[in-house]
């Protein structure tokens, strides 16, 4: 009789155990989850010692011209246009970071070191960027497929300079912003311009253009030289011109 009650009050504990048991196991599994979970979001928005070094910019007077390729293009570009030194190494990349004054588009020198570092309104800087991109879409491309379905009318108004000027709605990532639209050369110019507004006094207008099947290019400037926009576009493409390697 008692083995018997000993044996029942076991498998009543087993059964009263198991929920609890299996409770635990099931938060020790969640718990792991969001640990796992955490460390992979730090990963991606930390960023790496690569990207502690490259968001310093270290330009150099040096006028050797280095042998570069982004997206199987070729570029032969002096050391002195390059902004960070991690890319001043010959061979493939995977993007490059330029800089330039206006108006006759010239690197870095140390006389000229203040202007290269200045941000304000006038600043004669023009940045570019150059990267690979395998979905890369023509500027009319992007115009039409992108950029038009997040305006307030697609029929445009006449701005100044002689560009088309779009109002961005207020419910997507580009509220802030103005769209310009002008034609140059018989291409499609498209310009992005940051208002003025908050911390923001010294705003910026960029464009992004393809440069081959898996390249573009994105260049921006001071909202204040918006005027010179047809300049500065034709002396972006002068500058690649003279970034060309010489036909073998």
């Amino acid at each position: 009789m008692i083995a018997l009650s000993g044996s029942g009050q076991d498998c009543e504990c087993a059964k009263t155990a198991q929920p609890h048991s299996g409770w635990r196991v099931l938060l020790w599994f969640g718990l792991i989850a969001v640990a796992i979970s955490a460390l992979m979001l730090l990963y991606y928005i930390l960023p790496t010692p690569i990207a502690w070094i490259e968001a310093r910019p270290d330009p150099t007077a040096a006028t050797r011209r280095v042998h570069l390729s982004v997206g199987g293009k070729q570029f032969l570009i002096p050391a002195n246009y390059i902004v960070y030194s991690s890319e001043r190494q010959g061979g493939p990349h995977h993007r490059l970071t330029l800089a330039a004054l206006i108006p006759d588009f010239r690197g870095y020198s140390r006389a000229e070191a203040q202007q290269f570092a200045d941000d304000s309104a006038r600043s004669r800087v023009v940045h570019l960027r150059i990267w690979a991109d395998a979905l890369a879409l023509s500027e009319r491309a992007q115009l039409q497929r992108v950029l038009l379905t997040f305006v307030k009318s697609t029929s445009g108004q006449a701005g100044p300079f002689g560009l088309t000027r779009y109002r961005f709605r207020g419910d997507n990532g580009y509220r802030g912003q103005d769209l310009f639209v002008g034609v140059y050369n018989g291409q499609t110019v498209v310009l992005r311009c940051w208002r003025t507004a908050g911390t923001n006094q010294a705003p910026d207008c960029m464009r992004d253009l393809r440069l081959g099947r898996n390249v573009v290019l994105s260049y921006r400037f001071k909202r204040s030289y918006l005027g010179q926009w047809r300049q500065i576009a034709q002396g972006v493409l002068q500058l690649l011109a003279r970034f060309a390697p010489p036909s073998p």
